[in-house]
């Protein structure tokens, strides 16, 4: 973990490179994100994200071994298990299953139709930690964004 006062930012360096070979690698930025790794406006005040800094601290221990490939994802947001930021994605209503994609609601009432690429993962909701499902997919102006939603039940009405 690095840190400007109270801003910090979460790091994580892989222990096996892909090619099954020893010793550590670069460090990646994990949590929060960003493609400016040393700007100090790109860090998160820990001062009301304790919640999610935990849970961060806590998921990057759970792998003693990391490989490259691994630390890679988990930056990219492509591991399973990871916390969505719900402040940062659009929380949608599943409705139907139409061939390779789900129809879901968004929060304005409009219909998005999302690819099947949904993992499991956790949202801080009212100050928990709570289980969810998340996946990226493009938006009607064909940009990447992170959709959440409770579960992937679908619902009508």
């Amino acid at each position: 973990m690095t840190a400007f006062g109270s801003y910090a930012r979460l790091w994580a360096a892989y222990a096996v490179a892909d090619d099954g070979g020893g010793g550590g690698g670069e460090l990646v930025p994990v949590f929060p994100p960003a493609a400016e790794t040393g700007a100090p406006e790109t860090y998160l005040d820990l001062r009301g994200n304790e919640v999610e800094f935990g849970f961060w601290f806590a998921f990057v221990q759970t792998n003693y071994l990391p490989t490259a490939a691994w630390v890679g994802d988990l930056a990219r947001g492509s591991v399973a298990g990871l916390l969505v930021d719900a402040r940062n994605a659009v929380h949608v209503v599943p409705r139907r299953r139409l061939g390779e994609l789900y129809e879901c609601r968004m929060p304005n009432g409009a219909t998005a139709m999302i690819p099947p690429r949904w993992r499991m993962g956790y949202v801080v909701w009212e100050g928990q930690v709570r289980q969810c499902d998340y996946c990226y997919g493009l938006d009607g102006d064909e940009r990447m964004e992170l959709y959440w939603a409770w579960n992937l039940k679908l619902r009508t009405g």
